[in-house]
């Protein structure tokens, strides 16, 4: 299975481009510890995660097709769908 990942504001300067796709990542967690291996500068920045337009905060399972976002922490009162950034 292989996830896309599209980052957004100061998420898509530290890893270098808005898109990414990663391999063999069941769920969020793994997700996260993938992301902090590759772009060390992670580990010190907060951010969201959205999978489909939602925002999760635990850890969730990943299935081929979900769309993931990675949001910088000012999206943190964003949890509606119309207001995450749209798909570019």
């Amino acid at each position: 299975m292989q996830v896309d990942i599209i980052a957004f504001g100061d998420i898509s300067n530290i890893i270098g481009k808005n898109r990414i796709t990663l391999k063999n990542i069941p769920n969020t967690d793994q997700l996260k510890l993938q992301l902090q291996r590759l772009y060390p500068a992670l580990k010190n920045t907060p951010y969201l995660i959205a999978i489909d337009r939602h925002i999760i905060s635990e850890n969730t399972r990943l299935k081929d097709n979900h769309m993931i976002a990675l949001l910088p922490q000012a999206y943190a009162g964003s949890r509606e769908a119309d207001d995450l950034p749209s798909q570019q």
